[in-house]
């Protein structure tokens, strides 16, 4: 399986503004890096929640953000040449 975008909103400290992450063509090793609470952890709930709807350690009503209850999440993949969301 390779990951082609991931889209959310609503989810941790990210609001209600769809955000999105798409994938270079060819990539090996992706490596997430910045500050203390600037959300590398999120982006691998996010993941997570996104391809087996659930986050270990967390429950599910905890998923959305504070403010806005509808958390979203779509990942785009590719697997043996068909794509799937």
């Amino acid at each position: 399986m390779k990951i082609k975008k991931i889209e959310w909103r609503n989810i941790a400290s990210y609001g209600n503004k769809i955000q999105r992450i798409e994938l270079p063509e060819k990539y090996g090793l992706i490596q997430v890096i910045g500050e203390n609470g600037a959300g590398k952890s999120t982006i691998s709930d996010i993941i997570t929640f996104g391809l087996y709807g659930k986050v270990g350690g967390k429950k599910l009503k905890d998923i959305p953000n504070r403010y806005n209850s509808s958390a979203w999440v779509k990942i785009t993949f590719e697997e043996s040449g068909n794509l799937y969301e």
